[in-house]
C-alpha cells in the first residue's frame, strides 16, 4: 500500500496543478484574455492538502478521503472541472476557508463562491477600523 506522502506527490499534487492548466489556454491567448494568475505550485497544492487533512482526518476521516476520491476521479478522467469544483463546494461547505483556498487550483472562468465570507470580512475590517478608532 502507498505512504500518504507518495500518495499526494505522485497523484493528488499533479491533479491540482492540473486543475489549474486547462487545454483552452491557446484559445484564451487568441482572444488576448488578460494574463491568468500564476499556475499553483506543488508547494500549494501540498499545503492545500495538508490543510485539508488537518482539518478532516481525525474528526471525519470520511470527508478528506472523499476530497482525495474527488481528485483521483479528476485524474482519472471520470469527472470535469465543473463537477469536482461543484463536489468541492459540497464536502467543504461549512470551511470557508478551505472553499476559498480551492480557487487557486481553479482554472480561469471557474471559482467558487462563498456567500456570507465578504459580509464576515466587512464586520472584521469594521471591527478593527472602530478599536483602531479608539486607540488601541
Amino acid at each position: 500500500m502507498a505512504s500518504y506522502s507518495s500518495l499526494v506527490s505522485h497523484k493528488i499534487m499533479p491533479t491540482m496543478q492540473a486543475l489549474n492548466n486547462p487545454m483552452e489556454k491557446e484559445e484564451e491567448e487568441e482572444e488576448g484574455a488578460a494574463a491568468a494568475p500564476a499556475a499553483a505550485t506543488v508547494e500549494d497544492a501540498m499545503g492545500y492538502v495538508e490543510a485539508v487533512k488537518v482539518a478532516f482526518k481525525d474528526h471525519n476521516p470520511a470527508m478528506y478521503h472523499e476530497f482525495l476520491r474527488v481528485m483521483d476521479d479528476f485524474r482519472n478522467h471520470r469527472i470535469g472541472i465543473a463537477e469536482v469544483a461543484s463536489r468541492v463546494k459540497a464536502l467543504f461547505r461549512d470551511s470557508p476557508g478551505l472553499l476559498l483556498g480551492f480557487n487557486a487550483f481553479l482554472p480561469k472562468g471557474y471559482k467558487i463562491q462563498v456567500v456570507g465570507v465578504d459580509e464576515l470580512a466587512a464586520c472584521f475590517v469594521r471591527d478593527v477600523s472602530l478599536d483602531d478608532d479608539d486607540g488601541h
